[in-house]
């Protein structure tokens, strides 16, 4: 060996940054790239176990009549659930999934916290109007062998059929509550 450092060109331009130089935090950031881990959210859920809970605690409130007092959006979505399944022979199968019942929850409490002031019963009664109105128009679809839209959980828990429902009440000369 001759003495000459076979690396020494490649760091014939290398200067050291002094240490009384402080290197900018962004410009690091830049020259590292993100480093960020992206981890995917979990879509909030309903669990199974509750959604039959919430099933189960709707036939029992039917058959008692018994909604008074109650401020439980969930049982709204089931409410739903059991009256489309009446009227329809079947139930809603995006329903049938946690995230989904979940976000049918949000719309359900806004409904009853903007359009009813928190009160259950007079939602309900609501509930019943729509599904009635919807049970005689699908007996007329079946009779006469035509097909036509449902009641979506979207459309249910929505201010259109709740401004149907108060017009349908001002025409009969009744008020709400």
């Amino acid at each position: 060996m001759s003495g000459v450092d076979p690396l020494a060109d490649l760091f014939e331009d290398f200067q050291e940054t002094p240490p009384s130089t402080p290197v900018k935090a962004s410009s690091v950031r830049s020259w590292v790239g993100d480093t960020s881990v992206k981890r995917k959210r979990a879509k909030p859920q309903r669990s199974a176990k509750a959604r039959l809970a919430a099933k189960a605690q709707v036939v029992e409130l039917i058959e008692s009549g018994e909604w008074g007092g109650l401020v439980d959006p969930g049982l709204l979505v089931a409410l739903y659930v059991w009256c489309h399944t009446q009227v329809y022979g079947i139930e809603p199968a995006e329903l049938g999934d946690g995230s989904e019942w979940f976000y049918a929850e949000r719309h359900a409490a806004k409904c009853l916290v903007d359009q009813f002031a928190g009160d259950m019963a007079e939602c309900v009664t609501f509930v019943r109007w729509v599904w009635a109105r919807e049970d005689s128009r699908e007996k007329w679809r079946r009779d006469n062998n035509n097909s036509g839209s449902r009641i979506s959980w979207q459309w249910m828990f929505n201010a259109r059929l709740w401004t149907e429902y108060r017009l349908d009440l001002a025409r009969r000369g009744e008020s709400l509550g």
